[in-house]
């Protein structure tokens, strides 16, 4: 009697056992799909942040072409510094002028002013400090 006894026992441990494993296993599967909600969530909101302009972004287009246009023609009268000295061409000036400019663009860049920036306003470097830059 008493072996059955502990037998019965055993198996009412055993199936306690099983069911337990039920309930980790479903805890275990309600986490990874909280998780994966969670990474979708950050995504969208990733997407949201990196979302190209649309047409309903009109407003800053008059505003990006001119800056657009600044740029364009501060980094040519940057540029044109090379090509003013003596006449002729000076190819190693010219390379720091276009490392000038490039620096400056990434600077603003990554300052988040890029846009915002007079570049008509923006300052042209002396010809001796270009020379003197580390190329």
């Amino acid at each position: 009697d008493e072996e059955e006894g502990g037998d019965g026992l055993k198996e009412e441990a055993a199936a306690g056992e099983e069911e337990g494993d039920d309930d980790e296993d479903d805890e275990v599967a309600r986490a990874a799909a909280r998780r994966r909600r969670l990474e979708e969530e950050e995504e969208e909101a990733k997407a949201d942040v990196k979302r190209p302009r649309t047409d309903g972004d009109e407003g800053n287009k008059p505003q990006s072409g001119a800056m657009k246009q600044g740029l364009q023609e501060w980094a040519e009268r940057v540029n044109a510094l090379a090509a003013a000295q003596e006449g002729e061409a000076d190819e190693e000036l010219a390379q720091r002028c276009r490392d000038f400019v490039r620096k400056r663009i990434l600077k603003a860049h990554a300052d988040g002013n890029l846009h915002s920036v007079d570049w008509s306003q923006e300052p042209l470097p002396s010809v001796e400090s270009l020379r003197e830059a580390d190329g």
